[in-house]
């Protein structure tokens, strides 16, 4: 089910409050799913909140309401482009009492860097590096430069929901878990890029975070569809509760 939000909302006061509509809407709805959390590394937990290492968080455009609403996130940056659906997710953030950081591979993107280097010492950030144009799920070298500027792995995340909507955005939807759906989420082991990688480098790196995504999502809807999937190496270590 595909319903659209391509909208232009002017006033930034109306986009605001129809922002912090759609959070209680959406904590009411993750409540009523059951969470599963894979972790390819437990040291990188982002709703631990006495974690003592940092990483970049890849997670796809489509997909960044999950980590958002499945459980509170603890010291987490979200990197979010300068553009509308930008304003939505920023604004959802701020109603989440979360950080946010504006730029992207096309704007701002130097700005972004430069405050996530004061950020880093305590805070983990999360990029969606299809942004902001697209195409859907096709990695840039955002997260390979920004790990390789700030000296903190990449991690890379996949999540699926046993049935959602899809609400059309600008270039890509965002999914929303159905009430009583099942929600899988996983992460991978941390990809740790060099300090000052060459350009040659952090397309390699980019390749290898690509891949890793595109492995740990075919894990992840395999697991939603209910099939039986090979890989089994990353344990559940947490598991949600199914809302009364």
């Amino acid at each position: 089910m595909t319903k659209s939000l391509d909208m232009k909302i002017k006033s930034p006061f109306l986009n605001l409050l129809l922002c912090r509509v759609a959070v209680v809407a959406l904590k009411l709805t993750y409540k009523c799913t059951r969470i599963d959390i894979r972790l390819g590394d437990p040291v990188h937990d982002p709703y631990n909140s006495k974690r003592d290492q940092e990483c970049v968080y890849s997670v796809w455009h489509d997909q960044i309401l999950y980590p958002l609403f499945m459980q509170t996130p603890q010291h987490i940056v979200a990197v979010v482009g300068r553009h509308r659906d930008g304003d939505y997710v920023s604004n959802i953030l701020k109603a989440l009492k979360l950080k946010a950081i504006r730029g992207s591979s096309s704007r701002g993107g130097t700005e972004a860097v430069l405050q996530a280097l004061d950020l880093v010492q305590d805070h983990s950030l999360v990029i969606t590096p299809d942004g902001p144009r697209g195409p859907r799920w096709k990695m840039k070298a955002g997260c390979a430069f920004v790990a390789s500027q700030t000296g903190i792995p990449v991690v890379a995340t996949a999540f699926s929901c046993s049935n959602a909507w899809h609400v059309q955005g600008s270039w890509t939807d965002l999914v929303i878990p159905k009430p009583f759906s099942k929600v899988y989420a996983l992460t991978s082991e941390p990809i740790h890029i060099p300090p000052k990688a060459t350009r040659e480098e952090l397309e390699g790196y980019t390749e290898q975070i690509q891949a890793e995504m595109d492995r740990l999502a075919e894990i992840a809807i395999a697991l939603a569809e209910g099939r039986e999937i090979e890989d089994q190496s990353q344990p559940a270590l947490k598991e949600g509760k199914l809302a009364a």
